[in-house]
């Protein structure tokens, strides 16, 4: 194709940008959507095949699978499970160690995490059925991030109580958005029905925040928006308890949102002690340590103590 123009070196500048984009249409770039480059639909139910079949999907399958997600007839939850729980992925017959790496890879499209690989580990080895695990990883956050990025429906598989809100943000750095998902698989299994309240939450941003009174804090609340200061937590708290310190920040600030609405009926106090006091039960339902415990049971029994909080002496030493 070629225009004519009076001015030729014009024409020809057309003609370039002309087959230059049409070019450009057969050699895209993936997609990125949430920050995150992504492949194809095709790339999602290649995956699936190639790790938990160990095998390059058949042409039959991959086209059917893929049709079928572009057009929202199947989620991605109704693809796993198909092949999770297919006679072909049964007959691998996995150990549950390999079976869990399998949902990973599948899932996340990464390796597991120490922590949470050994607390899914756990659950497997005293009892817990697999199609309970398999549930946890396709109702995860994580998961459903993972599908936005494809754009296709995460679907929900039923198992654990409560499915997750696609419409919660986690915004931060890659670091950031990983400890949350962990944090949140944790809550999840361990205390579900404060997982339950992130339905209530539109975002859960990484952000740095200051100290008041010479009190530091790690999490902030601002309406249905929860603010956590990953640096400050995890200069203030042993690598191995990060994702537990993480998810008992996660149930005070989720408790914060749900009850916005009684803080003038309330006053700070009581709403600051409802928080304290669900953050300490998850702390104690997720196995946080000790001395992590006996600080959060320590800020409730000095809750009324205007040392203890931001509000200083605006609070009776006697409530």
């Amino acid at each position: 194709m070629y225009i004519r123009c009076k001015n030729c070196g014009r024409s020809v500048f057309i003609f370039i940008l002309i087959i230059t984009l049409f070019l450009g249409l057969f050699s895209l770039k993936p997609l990125k959507i949430y920050g995150e480059e992504i492949g194809s639909v095709e790339d999602f139910v290649s995956r699936f095949y190639e790790v938990c079949l160990s095998r390059q999907p058949d042409e039959t399958g991959i086209v059917k699978f893929s049709s079928d997600l572009k057009s929202g007839v199947k989620t991605g939850a109704d693809i796993a499970k198909e092949i999770i729980n297919s006679n072909e992925f049964k007959s691998r017959n996995l150990s549950n160690q390999d079976y869990l790496i399998v949902l990973y890879k599948a899932f996340f499209n990464r390796d597991p995490d120490e922590q949470g690989f050994a607390i899914w580990l756990d659950r497997l080895n005293k009892g817990s059925s697999r199609n309970y695990i398999l549930s946890g990883f396709i109702n995860s956050t994580e998961f459903v991030n993972l599908c936005r990025n494809y754009n296709i429906r995460a679907g929900y598989l039923p198992g654990t109580p409560a499915e997750p809100s696609a419409k919660t943000q986690i915004i931060g750095s890659p670091i950031f958005i990983q400890n949350i998902n962990q944090a949140l698989t944790i809550l999840s299994i361990y205390d579900n029905p404060v997982y339950c309240q992130i339905s209530q939450v539109k975002k859960i941003e990484e952000r740095p925040l200051g100290s008041i009174n010479n009190k530091e804090w790690t999490g902030l609340t601002d309406g249905t928006s929860v603010y956590v200061d990953l640096v400050k937590i995890s200069n203030m708290t042993p690598s191995e308890v990060i994702i537990i310190s993480i998810a008992t920040t996660l149930s005070h600030e989720f408790n914060h949102v749900v009850n916005r609405y009684n803080y003038n009926k309330l006053g700070p106090v009581e709403i600051e002690k409802l928080a304290s006091i669900q953050g300490l039960n998850t702390a104690i339902n997720i196995g946080a340590p000790n001395y992590l415990i006996d600080w959060l049971q320590n800020l409730i029994i000095n809750i009324y103590d205007p040392q203890t909080w931001w509000w200083g002496t605006l609070i009776p030493v006697n409530g």
